[in-house]
């Protein structure tokens, strides 16, 4: 599987699965941070190759927290955070990218083809543009760093 969907909203994790799926990627979806927790803890449990999607607002556990309860046990997994709340203050922790809802379908594009050159070829934030791809200027994110290398 390419991308694991994370997002207590129905309507949001089916559609941005069909679209990350009409880019020929794998996305396997999930109600919610409890319901992927649960499956993380099964025998079947296998990463996404490529990234998580979560949402941030969600019950329960929120994003940030969903995204550092992974990282304890998968530390170099890549996340992308949407939310339809960008203002919501962000974590130390910072995600690959942040996408703020409703989705645009070239940006999610865009996305997925930097995450897969970053995996295939290693991080290099500059040659791919992480900085300008995303919404970040909206979660009011100014001195990020690529998760994977640290620049």
């Amino acid at each position: 599987m390419d991308f694991h969907i994370v997002d207590d909203n129905k309507v949001i994790y089916v559609l941005l699965t069909e679209m990350i799926k009409s880019f020929n990627y794998q996305a396997q979806s999930f109600d919610g941070s409890v319901e992927y927790h649960d499956y993380m803890l099964s025998d079947d449990y296998l990463p996404p190759r490529l990234a998580i999607f979560s949402d941030v607002e969600m019950p329960i556990v929120s994003g940030y927290e969903f995204m550092d309860t992974v990282r304890k046990t998968y530390p170099n997994q890549r996340f992308v955070i949407i939310t339809g709340s960008p203002d919501t203050p962000t974590k130390d922790e910072f995600a690959c990218f942040y996408v703020a809802k409703p989705f645009r379908l070239e940006k999610i594009k865009i996305l997925l083809r930097s995450i897969s050159h970053c995996s295939e070829n290693g991080a290099h934030p500059d040659i791919i543009g992480c900085v300008s791809i995303d919404d970040r200027q909206e979660f009011c994110i100014c001195g990020w760093k690529c998760p994977k290398n640290g620049v």
